[in-house]
C-alpha cells in the first residue's frame, strides 16, 4: 500500500473556532442580561443562571485561546502525538471538512492518565496555519494533510496478511 508524504505539524486553535467562542459569549451574557428580571435581580435562580453563563464562558474563551502542548505526526498510515519525549499511537477521525477548515479528533490507542484527561482530543485545523507549521520539506503541506485524514487505515491484521 502507498501511503502519503509524511509530514509533522503542530497544530494552533483556529480563527474560526476562536470567532464561535466570542460569539456564544456574547450570546450568553446578552441572554442573562435580557432575561433576568428586574424586580428580583439577586433571586436563586438568576444566581445559577449568571454563575453558570461565566463558567461556559469563561471555559469557551480559554479553550478558545490555549495553544495545544505537541505535535501530530503521520508516517506511513500511522498518526502519533509527540509531546516532549512521549509518543503515543493513534487515530485521527475526521469530523467537518470544509475545505480550508477541518475538525478532527485524535484518539489515542492507549494514553497514560497525566497525559491526556480523555483518550481523544480535537483539533480545528486551518489550511494557512499547516502551511506555516509543517516542519517537512513539502510545499504544500495543507494538501499532505488532507491526503493522510482520508487516505485508509491499515489495520495490523491486514498488515501481517500482506507480508
Amino acid at each position: 500500500m502507498r501511503y502519503p508524504p509524511a509530514i509533522t505539524f503542530t497544530p494552533l486553535t483556529s480563527r474560526a473556532y476562536r470567532a464561535f467562542a466570542l460569539v456564544i459569549t456574547i450570546v450568553l451574557i446578552a441572554a442573562g442580561a435580557v432575561f433576568m428580571p428586574a424586580n428580583s435581580p439577586f433571586s436563586l435562580q438568576n444566581s445559577l443562571f449568571l454563575v453558570l453563563t461565566g463558567i461556559t464562558s469563561l471555559w469557551l474563551l480559554c479553550d478558545a485561546f490555549a495553544r495545544p502542548r505537541g505535535s501530530l505526526r503521520y508516517a506511513q498510515g500511522q498518526w502519533h502525538w509527540l509531546h516532549e519525549d512521549l509518543e503515543l499511537a493513534g487515530t485521527l477521525s475526521l469530523h467537518l471538512d470544509l475545505q480550508s477548515y477541518m475538525l478532527v479528533s485524535f484518539t489515542a490507542h492507549a494514553a497514560p492518565d497525566k497525559f491526556f484527561q480523555t483518550t481523544q482530543q480535537w483539533f480545528h485545523l486551518e489550511a494557512r496555519h499547516i502551511d506555516h507549521a509543517a516542519t517537512s520539506a513539502l510545499s504544500g503541506a495543507w494538501s499532505s494533510v488532507r491526503r493522510a485524514i482520508y487516505s485508509p487505515v491499515e489495520r495490523a491484521d491486514e498488515a501481517l496478511a500482506a507480508r
